[in-house]
């Protein structure tokens, strides 16, 4: 998606408007991962009994 945005000229515009204050921005799967400014990952380990 990155790439995309990168090889078309767009990202640069679609960074500034997600990171306007004014605005909010709904991002889902990957579109959120594409929009977030800081990631995490917690594993969660379950065993069975």
């Amino acid at each position: 998606m990155s790439l995309i945005a990168q090889r078309t000229g767009f990202y640069n515009d679609l960074y500034n408007f997600v990171h306007d204050p004014r605005k909010t921005i709904w991002g889902t799967c990957a579109g959120l991962i594409f929009l977030s400014q800081q990631l995490s990952y917690e594993a969660k380990c379950w065993s069975r009994r």
